[in-house]
């Protein structure tokens, strides 16, 4: 396979330089909040399937309270704390811990990642999740935690398979993603 050429060879890194900006942040966001998705689903159906037991007795206004109340004092939770980390995230945008220049080299063995502010090296065992949106991929350093690699931030598209090539190979989260390519 070509791309195994290219890993055999790989004095020559992949390297990619991009401008992490709030967007980023926010589309690594929205990932890692979809699997709370399940979570409301699952309380939509169990409200759904309370809706005829209602309807079929004879049910007063203060059942019908004690049925939507709580799901709406969850919702507003959730919307709430929606709200405020986005605030958030946006009044930290000058931070340049946060956002600014970045640049990534992947390795055979390691990827090795520059900020304006620190340096950090960490062998791909150390990643320990691999998600991926339409514009980025996400490489999770904890549950919480990951590092944000625009999909187009790659020199072309060569270069970009050869980086999924490179994670097909280190990353046994990959295999179970990469079908949304």
């Amino acid at each position: 396979c070509f791309f195994n050429q290219i890993l055999q060879n790989m004095q020559n890194p992949i390297i990619i330089e991009f401008e992490q900006t709030f967007e980023h942040a926010l589309d690594l966001g929205k990932v890692h909040t979809k699997r709370y998705r399940w979570f409301w689903i699952f309380l939509v159906v169990l409200l759904v399937l309370q809706l005829p037991f209602y309807w079929s007795s004879n049910t007063s206004f203060k059942d019908w309270i004690a049925l939507l109340l709580p799901v709406g004092i969850m919702l507003i939770l959730w919307l709430s704390i929606l709200y405020f980390a986005k605030n958030r995230m946006k009044k930290n945008s000058k931070n340049q811990t946060l956002y600014g220049n970045r640049k990534i080299t992947f390795w055979e063995s390691h990827i090795d990642y520059e900020t304006s502010t620190s340096n950090a090296t960490i062998k791909w065992d150390g990643i320990v999740d691999f998600k991926a949106s339409k514009v980025n991929y996400f490489l999770y350093l904890s549950a919480a935690s990951a590092w944000i690699v625009p999909k187009n931030a790659f020199a072309n598209e060569q270069e970009r398979k050869a980086f999924e090539e490179l994670c097909s190979l280190n990353l046994p989260s990959f295999s179970k993603i990469k079908t949304r390519f």
